[in-house]
């Protein structure tokens, strides 16, 4: 899949929150901001938590604000509720199960980050399982072009292999050895 415009702009938002967290003076006051959600904290507070003069906490809630990571109210700094979630669902949605999986919202839970965590159990599995089998390509596969194929969509390949056969996704040659959606008869 080629990257699109909008692929690149979620990966700078990204990258921007990502490098803006690793600056050092930004990372001490997203530190210093009190843990409940939603709750901010004066710019002096935040000077006085991180061990900053107050010039440098506000260039850091500039570069954070900027970035999505943090909110500036008047005197008051505080997380961005939104902004790492927005960056993360952007990210996650141009995955190749994360953008199969905006269609079927009650399958996000399943794979949250556009990877299946281990093998796919409980009363979504079976519908899960075959957003994963719509993933691998139409023509026949070996085993290990399947199992690689599914490292792509999830943490255990050789789990999710097992779980699709054993669901009767995929066609397998009685050795196993090669494989093939059953849509791609």
């Amino acid at each position: 899949m080629d990257p699109t415009a909008d692929d690149a702009r979620a990966l700078a938002r990204g990258a921007s929150q990502l490098a803006a967290l690793s600056q050092p003076d930004v990372a001490a006051v997203v530190a210093s901001l009190p843990r409940r959600p939603g709750s901010t904290a004066s710019l002096t507070e935040v000077a006085t938590a991180a061990g900053l003069d107050i010039r440098a906490v506000g260039k850091a809630v500039a570069r954070g604000r900027d970035a999505g990571v943090l909110r500036l109210e008047g005197d008051a700094v505080g997380l961005d509720p939104d902004g790492a979630d927005r960056a993360v669902a952007d990210l996650v949605a141009r995955t190749p199960l994360g953008a199969a999986l905006v269609e079927r919202p009650e399958l996000r839970a399943e794979a949250p980050y556009g990877m299946v965590h281990g093998v796919p159990s409980g009363e979504q599995a079976h519908a899960l399982l075959q957003v994963v089998v719509e993933q691998l390509p139409r023509e026949e596969m070996t085993e290990p072009q399947v199992t690689a194929l599914l490292g792509h969509l999830g943490d255990d390949p050789v789990g999710l292999r097992r779980a699709l056969v054993d669901a009767g996704l995929p066609w397998r040659t009685p050795d196993g050895s090669r494989y093939r959606r059953q849509d791609a008869a």
